[in-house]
């Protein structure tokens, strides 16, 4: 059995009940249950019914997790997250990391002064759990905001947080580019300082880490979950959701432009080759 994220033991996939901090490990059934009400009010239950459809969904849960051979998870973090829940108390949990993409670009060295602004890029769907708000607050707490610029690439899975985030616009200079093409982003990567991945989400890979990796970029991520493992010397992490920690980070690399350069031949700690992956499994 394959673990590709934590559907297993969250209905809601991130246990990330209220947006922002992670559930505990003994979390119980009547708070999941609001959870899923309070996201999911189409399924016309109370939240007894809920809670008691849960015991039985974990119960079946577990016993086909017992019943499996192996189960693997993408990453040491997820496995710290897992094995403390009732759910998966006791089983065999084993790491094993997904492929980095083969697609490496070099990246030109920008024509523009070098510290006279700072160029961010993220991209992913555009939803509160992914943390974007996150990064336009902690640029509002720049002593000049308009030194920094940021583009978003991805689906836009939330427009009431989309339009939520028009406030930020008063100080901050961004763009919410929607839907992209890969092969767009690859030629657009060397305009970019740095990819800022700011999740609240108890991500188990985050692949998107890899991207930017690859595309040359060093990244700046959450302390939650797998990304902070492999970004080693390519990259920053700082407190997931905590802006106010972030904003002296984005400070640094403005008053600082060889601190980007270091960052940029840092090394990262990739997983393994894809055929070392699949002889693995």
């Amino acid at each position: 059995v394959a673990l590709h994220d934590h559907f297993s033991n969250c209905f809601m996939f991130f246990r990330l009940s209220d947006g922002e901090n992670a559930c505990a490990s003994d979390i119980g059934v009547d708070v999941c249950a609001s959870c899923i009400a309070r996201h999911h009010p189409t399924l016309r239950m109370t939240v007894d019914a809920i809670a008691a459809a849960l015991v039985g969904r974990n119960a079946t849960y577990r016993n086909e997790l017992s019943a499996a051979d192996r189960l693997l998870a993408l990453s040491e973090a997820q496995c710290r997250d897992t094995r403390p829940l009732p759910i998966m108390r006791g089983l065999n949990i084993e790491a094993l990391p997904l492929s980095p993409p083969e697609v490496r670009v070099e990246p030109r060295v920008p024509s523009r002064m070098p510290g006279a602004t700072l160029r961010l890029v993220s991209w992913g769907s555009l939803v509160p759990g992914k943390g974007f708000h996150v990064l336009l607050e902690a640029i509002t707490r720049l002593a000049d905001p308009t030194r920094v610029t940021i583009d978003h690439f991805g689906r836009i899975l939330d427009e009431e947080y989309r339009t939520r985030l028009d406030q930020y616009r008063v100080r901050v200079r961004f763009e919410v580019h929607g839907t992209f093409d890969a092969a767009a982003l690859h030629r657009k990567a060397p305009e970019y300082d740095l990819a800022v991945f700011p999740s609240a989400f108890s991500e188990t890979h985050g692949y998107v880490v890899d991207e930017a990796i690859v595309l040359g970029l060093p990244v700046v991520v959450s302390d939650r979950g797998a990304p902070k493992d492999r970004i080693g010397s390519r990259g920053v992490a700082f407190p997931s959701g905590d802006a106010a920690r972030l904003a002296p980070i984005l400070a640094g690399f403005l008053a600082d432009p060889a601190c980007r350069a270091r960052l940029r031949e840092g090394l990262p700690r990739l997983g393994p080759p894809i055929g070392a992956h699949v002889d693995a499994r």
